[in-house]
């Protein structure tokens, strides 16, 4: 979270300044919902 926190706050000013803002965060869980789940075999 400590490495989130300054690109939230800069999203947030930015924000504030009528600009638009992105944080794109990768996480663990992120990486194991991005891998395709096995093919089911079919009788």
């Amino acid at each position: 979270m400590a490495e989130l926190r300054p690109a939230l706050q800069r999203a947030i000013r930015a924000t504030q300044e009528g600009q638009p803002a992105v944080v794109d965060v990768s996480t663990a869980e992120t990486r194991r919902l991005s891998v395709p789940p096995p093919e089911r075999k079919t009788i």
